[in-house]
């Protein structure tokens, strides 16, 4: 399963670094504003006003990062369940960390749906019924992927302490 730990965060960091330093700071800059699936939360008002801002090269932007974020949530999500799988002990707390990352990467999706249905979509596209759950979607996107994070990262930190108590217990006795 390390194998699998080293290989999965490695290609999760670097997607997340392709992401992160260059398609969404692209789009920030072609459309004056952060992609919609950057916020914390957005709507049919907020979609509609993106895609006006951003224009044509704007919205080509946006469309290769949305290529990208159709692997980037299922990578995050096995970086996180792979994770959890080698710190965490078995029980409620590595399911609940494992819950969490899948309904991160479920609202993730989610959001991708409406980003592809805004880019193909024809004027008056911002009444589709997907737009009004996006407010709901991204917050649980949001909070999901954080309370994973958090959860983990709390689990590390309880691992290292653990292994730390069991190396000096080894070294003083």
């Amino acid at each position: 399963m390390k194998w699998l730990l080293v290989v999965v965060t490695g290609a999760y960091g670097a997607g997340a670094l392709v992401m992160f330093t260059w398609l969404l700071p692209s789009v920030g800059g072609q459309c004056g504003q952060p992609p919609l699936d950057g916020r914390f939360q957005w709507g049919q008002t907020d979609a509609a006003a993106f895609a006006e801002a951003c224009g044509p090269l704007g919205l080509a932007a946006y469309r290769m990062l949305q290529s990208a974020d159709l692997v980037y949530p299922a990578l995050l999500g096995l970086t996180l369940i792979c994770w959890a799988w080698v710190v965490v002990r078995p029980g409620w707390g590595r399911r609940l960390i494992i819950v969490f990352a899948l309904v991160n990467v479920c609202a993730d999706y989610a959001e991708n749906v409406a980003a592809w249905t805004m880019l193909g979509a024809e004027p008056g596209w911002w009444g589709a019924p997907i737009f009004v759950a996006m407010p709901v979607v991204t917050v649980v996107k949001n909070l999901a992927g954080t309370a994973a994070f958090v959860g983990l990262a709390a689990a590390v930190v309880v691992a290292a302490r653990r292994w730390l108590q069991r190396r000096q217990g080894v070294t003083s006795g």
